[in-house]
């Protein structure tokens, strides 16, 4: 039998079979999350509507940009 692995289909996070995310310290770490099965990710990101998936400036966006205050600014 082989096992089945799952990641949230939004942020790639490691998640079980009902999408809730895996705690750090249980997260196998030989397994090839890559060729793992996406979840819808409701259970991990609440899906496109959370607050997280806003568009909102990160702050990888703000040093490119080269201004950090930018950082959580509405795009």
């Amino acid at each position: 039998m082989t096992l089945k692995y799952f990641r949230c289909g939004w942020c790639g996070c490691p998640v079980d079979s009902n999408d809730t995310p895996i705690p750090i310290g249980e997260i196998i770490m030989d397994v090839d999350w890559w060729k793992s099965e996406l979840t819808h990710g409701n259970g991990c990101c609440d899906g496109p509507d959370d607050e997280y998936h806003q568009d909102i400036i990160t702050r990888e966006m703000a040093i490119d940009a080269g201004d950090p205050s930018l950082e959580g600014q509405p795009l």
